[in-house]
């Protein structure tokens, strides 16, 4: 078990180092990305690691805890069975002996680990503090750089706008506004002329129609007095 976890500290390790050390370009949003989520996947990795880590930890403090209870326990059985003062039973301390000396020696070797796991889990928290403090920095620097990108998009956008606008103003630069008013009133002026003509024509048809029907009537009127004074003529 400890083989296994030191084969994942070390290539964990390994990984993260290659990652941190890895020359990327601060000002491209594509590489921020790609290596923010490599380190996001680093984070992960070491968090299982340190996880590994400290449940070995436990297990060893465990079993160094019942190898100290068994050795206490083991020599007084020896002081026990020496104390009687009969050698005959001196091959059953021999026996409990050579169980003790199994025992300091797994106690031994579980302490040498648990001192090796205790450094390799204080290498993983180191670690993962940086590799944690890389990926806020890579966040924030991405955050900033997606903020400026849409701030420089719309910025760009207004000045399109703008440059629309300023062509179609400087298209109308050339035009005069007392031209235009000059142009309207000579139309005015010149409409109201036709205008007047007209209303005469009108005034002058009517009046001709007029006079005619008088004339009419008026020679009606003298056509009726000659047949008139013809009819008073002695015969």
């Amino acid at each position: 078990m400890a083989g296994i976890l030191e084969k994942i500290r070390v290539a964990v390790l390994s990984n993260v180092h290659i990652l941190l050390d890895k020359v990327i370009d601060l000002n491209s949003v594509e590489a921020l990305k790609v290596y923010a989520r490599d380190l996001e996947e680093a984070r992960n990795d070491m968090r299982e690691a340190a996880a590994a880590e400290e449940g070995n930890k436990r297990v060893l403090i465990k079993e160094i805890q019942e190898l100290n209870t068994k050795i206490s326990t083991t020599e007084k059985n020896i002081k026990l069975i020496l104390s009687d003062e009969s050698e005959e039973n001196d091959h059953f301390a021999t026996k409990l002996a050579t169980q003790l000396v199994g025992y300091k020696n797994s106690l031994k070797a579980k302490t040498e680990e648990l001192e090796a796991t205790e450094k390799n889990a204080a290498a993983l928290d180191k670690s993962l503090s940086t590799v944690e403090n890389r990926l806020t920095e890579m966040v924030n620097r991405l955050d900033y750089l997606e903020s400026l990108e849409r701030t420089t998009k719309a910025k760009e956008k207004a000045a399109e706008a703008v440059e629309k606008a300023s062509e179609v103003v400087g298209a109308g630069a050339g035009v005069k506004v007392d031209d235009i008013e000059r142009k309207l009133e000579k139309k005015a002026a010149t409409a109201g002329v036709k205008l007047e003509r007209a209303m005469g024509n009108i005034e002058d048809a009517g009046t001709s129609a007029e006079a005619a029907a008088e004339i009419a009537r008026i020679k009606q009127e003298m056509e009726k007095g000659k047949k008139e004074a013809k009819g008073t003529q002695p015969s």
